[in-house]
C-alpha cells in the first residue's frame, strides 16, 4: 500500500513538472526566440536602408556607436545592439527587433547635448528589451508565421514567402505606434541604462521638452510613433527624481558638439 501511495504521488510530480514547463514554454513562445529575433533584425536592415541610407561620415557613426554601447552595456538580454546614424531631414529615432537603432541626421541635429543623445538612444534599447517588437509581430502575424519566420530564418525550409514578407514586416514596424504602457515601460528602462552608464537622466525631460515645442510648429516624425502625453513627462520626472541621480553624471561633451558639427 505504501508503494502504491508513493508510486501515485511520484506521477504526480511528474505531471506538475510537466504542466509547470507548459505553461513556461507558452510563455515564451508569445515570442520569437531572441536567436532567431537577432536574424530578423538583421534580415530588415537592408529594407530600412532602402528609406532611410547610411550616413556617410566614419567618426560620425563611430561616435554614435561609441556612446550606444556605453548605454547598452547594462542589457539584460543577449543582444547584439548596432547603433547606425541615417541621412533623413526626419526628426526621428527607431529600433528592429534584435538590436539595430537608427538614428536621424534630422533628429541628431536638433539634440543639445551628448546625455539628450543618450536618452534617445536608452529609450529605443529598452524598447527591444522589453521585447515590444515581438509582441507586435505576434499580434499582427500570428504565432505559427513567426514560428514559420524563425525556421526559415535559421536556414531550413523555403524562403520565398517568407522572404516576400520582409518589406512589409519593415513598413508595419517603422510605422509601429507604440501604446501609452509600452512608452512608459521604455522610458522609465531608458532612465535607469542612462543612470547606469553615468549619464544625466534630466536628459530624456529635456529631448521631451523639444518635442513639445516641436509639436506646437510642425510635430516631429518620432511623435508619430511615441506618443507624447502631458503625464508622460510627469511620470519621467517623478521617476527620475526616485532615482535621485547624484555624482559625477555626464550632462554634455565636447566630442558631441565636435561631431554634430560634421553632420549636415
Amino acid at each position: 500500500m505504501r508503494w502504491k501511495m508513493l508510486k501515485v504521488k511520484a506521477i504526480l510530480l511528474i505531471l506538475l513538472t510537466f504542466i509547470a514547463g507548459c505553461a513556461t514554454v507558452g510563455m515564451e513562445s508569445a515570442f520569437l526566440p531572441t536567436e532567431q529575433e537577432v536574424r530578423l533584425g538583421q534580415s530588415l536592415k537592408d529594407e530600412v536602408f532602402k528609406k532611410y541610407p547610411l550616413y556617410p561620415n566614419k567618426e560620425a557613426q563611430a561616435y554614435l556607436q561609441s556612446v550606444g554601447q556605453r548605454i547598452a552595456r547594462n542589457k539584460t538580454r543577449p543582444i547584439p545592439y548596432e547603433f547606425y546614424l541615417v541621412k533623413s531631414d526626419e526628426v526621428n529615432a527607431f529600433a528592429l527587433p534584435g538590436g539595430p537603432v537608427f538614428v536621424t541626421t534630422g533628429l541628431f541635429k536638433r539634440l543639445s547635448s551628448e546625455s539628450e543623445l543618450a536618452a534617445v538612444l536608452g529609450h529605443e534599447i529598452s524598447h527591444v528589451e522589453l521585447r515590444h517588437h515581438a509582441k507586435f509581430l505576434e499580434k499582427v502575424y500570428g504565432l505559427n508565421f513567426l514560428l514559420n519566420l524563425a525556421y526559415v530564418l535559421s536556414g531550413g525550409g523555403a524562403r520565398g514567402e517568407v522572404v516576400a514578407q520582409l518589406g512589409s514586416i519593415s513598413a508595419n514596424l517603422l510605422a509601429l505606434k507604440f501604446s501609452r504602457d509600452q512608452e512608459s515601460e521604455a522610458d522609465q528602462n531608458g532612465i535607469k541604462l542612462m543612470l547606469q552608464a553615468g549619464y544625466d537622466p534630466y536628459g530624456m525631460i529635456r529631448v521631451f521638452e523639444m518635442f513639445k515645442k516641436m509639436e506646437k510648429q510642425r510635430p516631429p516624425e518620432w511623435l508619430s510613433t511615441h506618443p507624447l502625453p502631458e503625464s508622460r513627462i510627469v511620470e519621467a520626472k517623478r521617476t527620475v527624481e526616485m532615482l535621485r541621480p547624484s555624482g559625477a553624471l555626464i550632462t554634455d561633451t565636447e566630442e558631441f558638439h565636435r561631431i554634430k558639427r560634421l553632420v549636415n
